[in-house]
């Protein structure tokens, strides 16, 4: 298991089993999870925390990931960010954003995630 102790790490993701699921690996790795299900509840939660990275769904209520992830990137140093996505969405909007890390397709392996992210800050 990545050991993700110290890492703050906000995730984006309207499916709530994925985003139960998800939390209890991050946080079973040693992070610090927060999580959202809607764009602008998001946006706030990055306002009010530092974070080093950000998972996020490309398709979220009320926004989407590109317009999230440059939303964050106005506000702090581009953090790592990730794209989960279902598929088609992938070859066209990530291609436009280039503060994107990684991209998963869903369904996806949390265990993947969690070796990326490990990746990013070892």
């Amino acid at each position: 298991m990545a050991d993700l102790t110290g890492i703050n790490i906000l995730i984006v993701e309207d499916e709530e089993m994925l985003l139960e699921l998800m939390i209890e690996e991050f946080q079973a790795a040693g992070a610090f999870v927060l999580a959202s299900t809607t764009g602008s509840e998001a946006l706030e939660k990055f306002k009010q925390n530092h974070f080093h990275a950000l998972i996020t769904d490309i398709h979220i209520p009320d926004g989407n990931g590109n317009w999230l992830v440059e939303e964050v990137c106005k506000m702090t140093e581009n953090p790592p960010a990730i794209f989960l996505c279902s598929g088609v969405e992938f070859s066209y909007e990530t291609e436009d954003c280039p503060h994107i890390c990684a991209v998963f397709r869903k369904p996806i392996k949390i265990s993947e995630i969690l070796r990326e992210v490990k990746r990013f800050f070892s």
